[in-house]
C-alpha cells in the first residue's frame, strides 16, 4: 500500500483514488506550459515556467498560488532535479530530489530526509515517450501511482491514476468504483430455495443475488443483479482433481464466454489457497490472481499476480452497544459486548466499559453454553459475579445465517469479486463435508 506521510502536503492526500488529466500546451507561448486537472475538469494544478533558459518550472495551485519549484542542477550526470517548498531555493525548504540513472530511463527519488541516499524513498519507471509510466515507493513493487496516454482531439494528454492500485476489469467497468466499496454476504445455510445468497451495500441495498441448482448433477451458480439479470454463471468442472470453478458471461456455458477459473493452488491445504486463471492466460504457468486466508474463519485476502492487494473479506463480529435509557447518545454508552474470538465452540463473550476505550483487555467475561442457557459471568480477575442455570428443550431448528464482510479495494471489479466469494464457499463448503 502507498505510504500516508505526505510529502508537500496533507491537503493534498485523500482516502481514495484520485484522477488526474495532465495536458502539455506544446506549442504555447505563455508561461503556463502544462494544466492539471480532476475528474470534473476542474483545473487542480498548473506548471509555469519563467521567460528565462534558466529559469525553474513552478507548481501553481489553481489560484496560481506557488506549491513547489523545480530546479535543475547544473553540471550533473544524472540529470538531477531538486524540488523545494513554493518557489524558494533555500535549502531549509528542500523537499526531494529526483536523479535519473546512468542506463536507463528510471528516475530514483529522494526526500530530503534521506541524506544518505542509499536506497530511493521513490522509483519512477516506464516508457515516457508513450506518456507511460508506473511510481512505486522504494524499492518495493507497490505501486502508488500509475500515468497513461489518453487520446484527446488536438491535444497531447495523460491520465494519472493517483491511486494505490491498478485497475482491475474482468467483469464489467460499470462494477468499479473510484473509492472502497464495502459489501455484506448473508448465506442462508439451511435454506431449501434457490436464492442461497445475498449481497448488499453499506447502506444494506440489495447489490447481488446468487442462485444455486442444489439436485443438479454438477453444481452451478449463477450470479444475478438486483433486477433479477443474470451476470455471471458458475460451473464446477466434472472430475477435476483442484476442484476447479469456471465462470462464464451471463447465463452461458459457451467457451467464448469464459472470463476466468479458479482452483486450489494444491491438494494438501491446511490454510485456503486458490489460483484464478482469467480465459486469457491458457498457459496457467502462472496465476492472474490469488486468494490466501481461512476460509473456517471466514477471513482471507484477494491478490493480484504482482502480490497488490485487491480485496479483503473478514468475518462480521456482532457487538452490541448499551446507552443508559432510552439514548443512543455516545456520551450517554455504559458498555459493549462481543465475542470474544470468531471460532468458538462454547460461547465467550468479552464486555468493554464505555470508559475503557483501548480494549486491550475486557471489563468482565462470559463463558458458558447458550444452547443450554447454561453459562457464568466473571469480573476481569476472574472473580465469579454471577451464574445462569436454565434448563430448555428444542423444539425447533431456527435457521441462521452466516454474515461476513468484503471490502472492494478502489478501482477493483467488485461483481469479479463477488464470485470469488461465491466459489470459495462452495469449495469450503465441499471441505467440511468430508470432514
Amino acid at each position: 500500500m502507498a505510504p500516508e506521510a505526505p510529502v508537500v502536503g496533507n491537503q493534498f492526500m485523500a482516502p481514495c483514488s484520485v484522477d488526474l488529466t495532465i495536458v502539455p500546451k506544446m506549442m504555447t507561448i505563455s508561461a503556463c506550459t502544462f494544466v492539471v486537472m480532476d475528474a470534473n475538469d476542474n483545473i487542480v494544478f498548473k506548471v509555469g515556467k519563467f521567460m528565462s533558459p534558466l529559469a525553474p518550472r513552478i507548481l501553481l495551485d489553481a489560484a496560481a498560488t506557488p506549491i513547489v519549484s523545480f530546479h535543475k542542477k547544473s553540471m550533473s550526470l544524472h540529470s538531477t532535479r531538486k524540488v523545494y517548498r513554493g518557489d524558494s531555493k533555500d535549502s531549509r525548504d528542500l523537499l526531494f530530489t529526483v536523479k535519473k540513472s546512468l542506463f536507463n530511463t528510471t528516475l530514483n527519488v529522494f526526500l530530503a530526509s534521506n541524506t544518505k541516499k542509499e536506497h530511493c524513498d521513490f522509483k519512477i519507471r516506464g516508457n515516457w515517450s508513450e506518456k507511460s509510466c508506473t511510481i512505486y515507493s522504494g524499492t518495493s513493487s507497490n505501486v502508488i501511482a500509475q500515468k497513461k496516454t489518453k487520446m484527446m482531439t488536438g491535444q497531447g494528454s495523460y491520465m494519472a491514476p493517483a491511486g494505490g492500485n491498478p485497475a482491475v476489469v474482468v467483469v464489467g467497468q460499470h462494477f468499479m468504483a473510484p473509492y472502497p466499496v464495502d459489501l455484506t454476504i448473508v448465506r442462508k445455510m439451511l435454506t431449501i430455495s434457490e436464492g442461497n445468497f445475498g449481497v448488499t451495500d453499506a447502506n444494506g441495498n440489495i447489490m447481488f443475488k446468487v442462485k444455486g441448482k442444489l439436485l443438479s448433477l454438477r453444481d452451478r451458480r449463477i450470479l444475478l443483479d438486483a433486477a433479477g439479470n443474470p451476470i455471471l454463471s458458475l460451473q464446477q468442472k466434472i472430475m477435476s482433481v483442484h476442484r476447479r470453478w469456471e465462470v462464464y458471461r451471463g447465463d452461458s456455458k459457451d467457451s467464448k464466454d469464459l472470463l476466468f477459473s479458479v482452483k486450489k493452488s494444491s491438494l494438501l491445504q491446511f490454510k485456503t489457497q486458490l489460483d484464478v486463471f482469467l480465459a486469457s492466460n491458457t498457459s496457467e504457468h502462472h496465476c492472474d490472481f490469488k486468494i490466501k486466508g481461512s476460509w473456517f474463519e471466514r477471513s482471507c485476502t484477494i491478490y493480484a499476480a504482482n502480490s497488490t492487494v485487491i480485496a479483503q473479506i473478514m468475518s462480521v463480529h456482532r457487538r452490541w452497544e448499551v446507552y443508559r435509557g432510552d439514548s443512543k447518545d455516545s456520551k450517554d454508552l455504559l458498555f459493549s459486548v462481543k465475542k470474544s474470538s470468531l471460532l468458538q465452540f462454547k460461547t465467550q463473550l468479552d464486555v468493554f466499559l464505555a470508559s475503557n476505550t483501548s480494549e486491550h483487555h475486557c471489563d468482565f467475561k462470559i463463558k458458558g453454553s447458550w444452547f443450554e442457557r447454561s453459562c457464568t459471568i466473571y469480573a476481569a480477575n476472574s472473580t465469579v459475579i454471577a451464574q445462569m442455570h436454565r434448563k430448555h428443550s428444542v423444539s425447533s431448528i431456527v435457521l441462521g445465517k452466516d454474515k461476513f464482510a468484503v471490502t472492494v479495494y478502489p478501482h477493483v471489479d467488485y461483481a469479479f469479486i463477488v464470485a470469488l466469494v461465491v466459489i470459495l464457499e462452495e469449495i469450503n463448503e465441499d471441505r467440511s463435508g468430508e470432514d
